[in-house]
């Protein structure tokens, strides 16, 4: 029977058909080439074959054969698993609440302008206390002493600064842009510039998901460099 994925609760049996998302979290107990696409949780472009054979219980999610996720779909073949967890107690409620707990992180250049703002308040500040400490000891009139001690503090501050981060961070944009790159906030050009190492897993997280031949070498001809169009031209 049919039944609304909010009505499934653990121990229930689902009956997995290729085509059919899967409700919940569920343990194969029966198989018959049974594959599922799970790119939603691991990434994977390629569906990953089930089967009812036991599987570590610290195996990686991705290795757990054993084992389907709400949120996934079965790709091909047929078979039954006895629901283990639903809703969010499931591996995508898991990933959810990750989420969930992620706080927006402040950009490096609001961070050191921050740290820049703090060093200059405390400059400012004692340069003050010392202009009052050493007019109180010329005994210079403690009005005039407190005039000159906020004119200072405040000529201290740089007004400017954010306007100049902000200016910076335009230009970087515009050169992005004459790039082919679009932002859509400010900060994110300085945040791409403090990047020195990028960790990819596979093809296709930052690539075209698909391999290309760049060079072939020839003994006695050297190399010949593929263009992008499919055309091979002699290289150095």
């Amino acid at each position: 029977q049919r039944l609304a994925a909010s009505e499934i609760v653990p121990g229930d049996v689902l009956a997995l058909r290729a085509g059919e998302p899967v409700a919940a979290d569920a343990r194969v107990v029966a198989a018959r080439d049974l594959a599922a696409d799970e790119s939603t949780l691991t990434g994977e472009s390629e569906p990953a074959e089930k089967s009812a054979a036991r599987v570590d219980a610290a195996a990686p999610l991705a290795d757990r054969r054993s084992m389907v996720y709400a949120g996934t779909t079965i790709a091909s073949g047929e078979g039954a698993a006895i629901v283990v967890a639903t809703g969010g107690r499931t591996a995508l409620g898991d990933i959810q609440r990750a989420l969930s707990r992620e706080g927006e992180r402040t950009p490096p250049i609001e961070q050191e302008l921050a740290w820049m703002g703090r060093r200059l308040a405390a400059f400012a500040l004692a340069s003050s206390s010392a202009v009052v400490v050493v007019g109180l000891a010329r005994r210079r009139p403690l009005r005039a002493l407190g005039r000159s001690a906020v004119a200072l503090g405040v000529a201290a501050i740089p007004e400017g600064l954010p306007a100049v981060g902000t200016t910076a961070l335009a230009l970087a944009s515009r050169r992005l842009l004459g790039r082919g790159i679009v932002i859509r906030r400010l900060a994110a050009a300085e945040t791409l510039g403090a990047v020195s190492v990028v960790c990819a897993d596979k093809t296709g997280t930052l690539t075209e998901n698909r391999m290309q031949v760049a060079e072939i070498f020839l003994p006695g001809e050297g190399v010949l460099r593929v263009e992008r169009g499919g055309r091979a031209r002699a290289g150095a």
